[in-house]
C-alpha cells in the first residue's frame, strides 16, 4: 500500500535471534517493496541469561555459575519484586534427543514455590521454548530452571517479557530479540541523556551479537522522550519511533522517494560514534543524529521505466521475476559469484530455472549484487481462456486445457 516506513516496537521472546522465523520473509518482502522496517532490540540486557545447562549435582536444576547456586534473584532495585504480571521464557535448541525445561519462581524466605511453568515444550522453526506466565505479589523471588525430560545437554536462554528490571546473574551479551535480529530491519537500541542516568546506552538495552554471530544492533535512538505526560516515554519502544521519525524527516526532505537502503545509510552514516571506534554490538553505528541525518545529501532515485521495478544493491529477486532492472544504473547483466551460480549470467527477465545464488555487476562480491532465490507463492489465481477468474469450484474436463 505504498508505505514508506514501519516502526515495530513489539518483540517476541520465544524466537531465537537467528533471523529464521515467521517475520523474516515479511520484513524482507517489505524492504524489497520500498518500506523501511524499524524494530527495537528489546529491553532484556539486565534480565537475560544464556549458557550451557550446568547440573554438576545431577538433581535436574540449572546451576547459574561455578558456585553451583541454583537460584537467580529477581531484582527491582532491591531484593523485592514488585507486584504485577510476570512472564519468563526458557528457550533452547535440541542438540540431540528432545529435551524439556521449565521455569519456576521460588520465595527464599518462605521456602516455597510461588509459580511453576508448564511441563511441555513449544517449537519454532529453529528452537523450542516453554513459558511461565503469572501474576505475583510484592515479595523476594528467585528464578530456578528445571530439566524435566530428555538429556540436559542444551544451551539454555532466559528471556523476560514482563517482570523484574534485572536478575542477579545476568548476561547482557546476545540479548537482542526478534524481529530486531533480521538483517533487513533497522534494529534500534536505547540511548538516554539527562537526569535519569549518565548519558549513554541504557543498561537495559538489548545487544548483540545474535546467536548466529552477527552484530545485531544497527544504531541507538533517544529514550526518556517527553510526550507531555506525567512521565517520559522510555525503553527501546521509545527509541525505535524516535529513529523512525528521523527517517520520515529524511524522506520528507528529498526529491523523490529514497530506497530503504538509502534511508538506512543516511541514518547510520551520520550517527555519532559513542563507544569503540566503528560499529559495535551495543550501540551499532552510534546514536542517531537528527540534524546531520536530515541534512545529509542523498541522490534522488531516478524514476524507473513505467511498470518496471528497480532492484537495489543487496536485494533478493526470484526465479521467473519479470519487469525489473538492476539498480539506477540499469546493469544489463550480472555475473554469478557464489555456489552453483558462479560464472553464470543473470539478466532481466529472470528465467524460471535461473540458478539460485549471488550475482554481481563485475563478478565479485564487492560491487552491486543481488541474491536469486526460489519464489515463495503467496497467492494463486486460475483463469480461463478469456483471462477471467474461474467462477465456482470446478470446471469440466473438456475445458481444462484452456486454464492458465
Amino acid at each position: 500500500q505504498d508505505v514508506s516506513l514501519i516502526v515495530y516496537r513489539i518483540y517476541w521472546p520465544a524466537l531465537e535471534d537467528t533471523a529464521d522465523h515467521l517475520l523474516t520473509d515479511e520484513i524482507i518482502s517489505a524492504r524489497q517493496q520500498g518500506t523501511l522496517f524499524v524494530a527495537t532490540t528489546g529491553n532484556e540486557a539486565q534480565r537475560h541469561w544464556e549458557g550451557d545447562f550446568r547440573d554438576a549435582d545431577r538433581d535436574g536444576f540449572l546451576e547459574w555459575g561455578p558456585s553451583g547456586d541454583e537460584r537467580n534473584a529477581l531484582l527491582d532495585g532491591d531484593t523485592t519484586v514488585r507486584s504485577g504480571a510476570l512472564s519468563v521464557y526458557v528457550r533452547w535448541e535440541d542438540r540431540g534427543s528432545p529435551s524439556r525445561y521449565r521455569a519456576a519462581l521460588y520465595n527464599p524466605n518462605t521456602e516455597e514455590y510461588i509459580a511453576v511453568g508448564e511441563d511441555r515444550a513449544f517449537a519454532t522453526q529453529t528452537n523450542r521454548w516453554s513459558r511461565l506466565d503469572t501474576t505475583v505479589q510484592s515479595q523476594p523471588l528467585t528464578l530456578v530452571v528445571e530439566n524435566t525430560a530428555g538429556p540436559p545437554d542444551d544451551v539454555v536462554e532466559i528471556v523476560f517479557l514482563n517482570g523484574p528490571k534485572e536478575i542477579e546473574r545476568n548476561i547482557p551479551s546476545s540479548s537482542i530479540t526478534a524481529p530486531g535480529d533480521v538483517p533487513a530491519a533497522v534494529s534500534v537500541g536505547a540511548y538516554a541523556r539527562g537526569a535519569f542516568q549518565e548519558s549513554g546506552v541504557t543498561l537495559y538495552s538489548s545487544r548483540g551479537p545474535t546467536d548466529d554471530g552477527r552484530r545485531g544492533v544497527d544504531l541507538v535512538g533517544y529514550t526518556n522522550v517527553d510526550i507531555g505526560d506525567s512521565r517520559p516515554f522510555s525503553g527501546t519502544s521509545a527509541a525505535a519511533p524516535y529513529v523512525g521519525g528521523v527517517a520520515a524527516l529524511i524522506q520528507d526532505r528529498q526529491q523523490g522517494d529514497l530506497s530503504p537502503a538509502e534511508l538506512e545509510s543516511a541514518l547510520t552514516s551520520t550517527s555519532d560514534d559513542i563507544l569503540q571506534s566503528g560499529p559495535d554490538t551495543i550501540s551499532g553505528a552510534g546514536v542517531v543524529n537528527a540534524v546531520d541525518a536530515t541534512g545529509a545529501v542523498a541522490t534522488p532515485t531516478p524514476t524507473p521505466t513505467l511498470g518496471v521495478t528497480t532492484i537495489q544493491d543487496g536485494d533478493r529477486v526470484f526465479q521467473g521475476q519479470e519487469d525489473i532492472q538492476f539498480g539506477s544504473q540499469d546493469f544489463d547483466t550480472l555475473t554469478g559469484v557464489s555456489g552453483d551460480a558462479e560464472g553464470q549470467v543473470l539478466s532481466p527477465p529472470l528465467s524460471r530455472d535461473q540458478t539460485t545464488g549471488t550475482y554481481s555487476a563485475d563478478g565479485t562480491s564487492s560491487t552491486f549484487s543481488v541474491v536469486v532465490d526460489r519464489p515463495r507463492i503467496l497467492d494463486l489465481e486460475i483463469v480461463d481462456s478469456n483471462d477471467e477468474d474461474i467462477a465456482g469450484g470446478s470446471v469440466s474436463g473438456a475445458t481444462a486445457d484452456d486454464l492458465t
